[in-house]
């Protein structure tokens, strides 16, 4: 019975959010424009901060942060994205799938939800635009943020793997809404700073 409410609620909620928004275009969008002056407002307040263009380097704040975090941890890890590179694609291949193994997804399931949580319209769009903008070269920068970025990407995968939840239902929530509450509650006991 569990496995039939399931999707019947999926149909209703989307039927009842395309109703809605039918509604609310013709009813000249007052709530979507008030939650759309509502967090235009709060990106208003740290806009300037992320987007500060730092004097010496003529580059806004939020990429030199993300940039240098990159770099920090491909050397921390000791270029973990070279040495592993084949490991992954063994992993991604089902090498090491065992179906007694805990967990609800494959690692190739894994790997397309992250992707389509990682891949969008910035990542597509973005691109043109460099280039368009930068012209040739700016391939090149993507490609050395890239390899850099895939630190990142590691970094951010094993926090999610060494701090994921298992609820009581046997099903497993992890990413940095959990990780970044849990290592600041275990390293710093500053739980309400991680939310």
């Amino acid at each position: 019975m569990n496995g039939l409410l399931k999707p019947a609620f999926g149909l209703f909620l989307g039927c009842l959010f395309v109703s809605s928004n039918a509604f609310a275009a013709s009813a000249n969008q007052p709530f979507l424009d008030s939650i759309n002056d509502f967090f235009g407002g709060i990106v208003n307040l740290y806009a300037p901060i992320l987007f500060y263009e730092l004097p010496f380097l003529k580059l806004p704040m939020i990429l030199f942060v993300m940039v240098s975090g990159g770099i920090f941890f491909t050397f921390k890890y000791g270029f973990i994205n070279i040495r592993l590179f084949k490991h992954s694609i063994d992993v991604i291949r089902g090498k090491y799938d065992n179906p007694d193994d805990e967990g609800e997804i494959s690692h190739f399931q894994a790997l397309t939800s992250a992707l389509s949580a990682t891949v969008g319209l910035g990542n597509i769009a973005g691109v043109a635009v460099a280039i368009q903008l930068g012209g040739p070269g700016a391939v090149f920068w993507l490609w050395v943020v890239a390899f850099f970025g895939m630190s990142m990407k590691f970094t951010s995968c094993s926090f999610a793997q060494y701090y994921r939840r298992v609820n009581d239902d046997g099903s497993v929530i992890g990413g940095p809404m959990v990780y970044l509450e849990m290592a600041f509650k275990e390293k710093f006991n500053l739980w309400k700073l991680g939310k």
